[in-house]
């Protein structure tokens, strides 16, 4: 109680000096352990949240390269596939794509009176 009557004191004469001399001799033993605690705290803290950055980080990463290869192997995957069909289609066309390109646009026209030419097999 004695500490908060001086401190009001000086707090109410606006003395810088005995306000610096208050807070060294009286105040500065009681506050440099606690602020010692928060600096060990603040460096747990810092640590912490380092490896806790590196850890996401490195998880980004490996997500984002994992994410770029199947998409690279979707890609290649839909080309094989594409090829194939477009293969199997064209062989069962016969090859004459003027020809069956020449037909659809009649047809698409509304001329349904086209003769559709059939190579046995």
């Amino acid at each position: 109680m004695m500490r908060q009557k001086e401190l009001e004191t000086i707090l109410k004469s606006q003395d810088v000096q005995k306000l610096d001399g208050f807070i060294t001799a009286r105040l500065q033993k009681h506050i440099m352990p606690a602020s010692e605690k928060l600096e060990s705290l603040l460096d747990l803290l810092v640590a912490t949240t380092e490896s806790s950055y590196l850890a996401s980080e490195r998880a980004f990463y490996r997500s984002l390269w994992l994410e770029i290869l199947l998409i690279v192997a979707g890609v290649l995957f839909s080309v094989v596939v594409g090829t194939l069909i477009s293969r199997r289609i064209m062989g069962q066309l016969g090859g004459e794509l003027e020809y069956t390109e020449d037909v659809i646009k009649s047809v698409a026209n509304g001329d349904f009176w086209v003769k559709i030419r059939f190579k046995g097999r």
